[in-house]
């Protein structure tokens, strides 16, 4: 049994277990076997700054603007690290990094350096690092900084959960667990499929920014991903409608090139017939086919189908318009995930 699966088995809240788990035997290393401490330093601090001997680790460190997951601070250097986590590439955020930098630097004199520990980096994935939204944010980050940083490289890290789980250290069998559930789920070969294979998806379609929120919402209902991308929804685990609805509204309202002005009417078969499949009093889950089919109000978006229906919104880059999903029967749904 591997407690870390455990964790992500009940709850989709499971960076911060992560982060104060890593801050906690960062901790117990600096007490005792140092080689974990100090194989992360290496990894997250600039090159030429010194293993502190005696340094300050703390977790959730609360700045100005939100509270940064892991801050390492060197009273007899004056040197601080922040370390941003991510266990899932998806929940990258634009500008976070670049709050909490400023957040750090108003610290005074102290030296500040910034790392982003996710699934992947560039190190790891190559030439696919493109479809990564990590990449994306710490590659924004660096450019920020490269303004007050004549070698930004050196005071901002992508490290990889990889480096971390692979630094050799005599760690109890929590540690293990852990490195394994690296392996095996934060920075497994599926997550990196995932990942990967995003061109002509719901990320392409309708921005990162958009798509991360809405992949973030699913998640947070307990709804994921295969292997291949997709996602196959049962209705049947739905518990509120209304919030299967406002997810795929991320999409519609907020969704870059979504032909806002467009006003569409519904293209189903026989309308009547649609209705009394899904919304009579038959249909075991009328109440979130009730909710999806209330999304037409939005002027770009509309239904088609002859015998399930696709939820379709107007796009200025397609002319037919792009779909999000579509029904499978009564009781499931369906999102492709690459096209």
């Amino acid at each position: 049994m591997n407690i870390f699966e455990s964790i992500g088995n009940t709850t989709t809240r499971i960076e911060p277990f992560h982060s104060r788990f890593l801050a906690n035997a960062l901790t117990e290393s600096v007490n005792g076997d140092r080689s974990l401490f100090d194989g992360f330093w290496r990894l997250v601090a600039p090159n030429d700054w010194t293993v502190p001997k005696r340094p300050d680790v703390y977790s959730e460190y609360r700045l100005r603007r939100g509270a940064i997951d892991i801050l390492i601070k060197d009273t007899a250097t004056r040197c601080m690290v922040g370390i941003e986590i991510k266990t899932r590439d998806e929940s990258a955020t634009r500008d976070q990094l670049t709050r909490y930098w400023d957040d750090l630097k108003r610290f005074g004199e102290w030296q500040v350096a910034m790392a982003y520990l996710t699934p992947f980096n560039r190190k790891w994935v190559g030439k696919f690092a493109v479809s990564l939204f990590a990449e994306r944010a710490f590659r924004q980050f660096e450019d920020y900084i490269a303004t007050e940083c004549s070698s930004p490289g050196q005071y901002a890290k992508h490290v990889c959960w990889l480096d971390v789980a692979s630094i050799p250290w005599n760690g109890n069998e929590l540690w293990q667990q852990h490195q394994l559930y690296v392996y095996q789920s934060i920075s497994s070969i599926a997550e990196l499929r995932l990942a990967v294979q995003r061109d002509r998806s719901i990320d392409v379609f309708f921005g990162e920014e958009a798509a991360a929120r809405f992949w973030s919402e699913l998640r947070r209902m307990g709804i994921e991903r295969t292997e291949k991308g997709d996602v196959d929804i049962d209705l049947a685990k739905i518990e509120n409608p209304s919030e299967l609805a406002k997810a795929f509204e991320i999409l519609i309202c907020e969704g870059e090139n979504v032909a806002q002005s467009a006003v569409k009417q519904n293209d189903l078969e026989d309308e009547d017939s649609f209705h009394e499949r899904f919304l009579g009093p038959r249909s075991n889950h009328r109440a979130v086919h009730e909710a999806l089919f209330q999304l037409s109000k939005h002027g770009p978006i509309w239904l088609s189908g002859k015998k399930d229906y696709g939820i379709r919104v107007a796009h200025k880059n397609h002319s037919s318009g792009v779909s999000i999903a579509t029904s499978v029967g009564k009781n499931k749904l369906k999102i492709v995930g690459k096209r």
